[in-house]
């Protein structure tokens, strides 16, 4: 609620520079992604830099037809609890 409280117009870019099967069921695929989050400040009104990363590799599961990330590269768990993300800012 941090964020949400002091900062409004989030976006972010990612880009991605590799993709990776993995032969395992149900399919999956390590994504090699570089990005920033952006926001506005509620104080300033001024752009601001809230985290970015570079080379982090996303592990994502396919089930029930959509794909989902299940975190990063050698911490992938199988399921997920309500509400929890992988990622602070996903």
């Amino acid at each position: 609620g941090e964020l949400l409280t002091h900062h409004r117009e989030f976006r972010s870019n990612h880009i991605l520079s590799r993709i990776a099967a993995i032969p395992c069921s149900p399919p999956s695929v390590e994504l090699t992604c570089t990005g920033s989050l952006w926001a506005v400040s509620k104080e300033t009104g001024q752009q601001v830099n809230i985290d970015s990363w570079y080379g982090e590799v996303h592990y994502m599961v396919k089930e029930e037809g959509l794909w989902r990330v299940r975190g990063h590269r050698g911490e992938a768990p199988k399921t997920q609890g309500f509400g929890v993300a992988p990622h602070p800012f996903f």
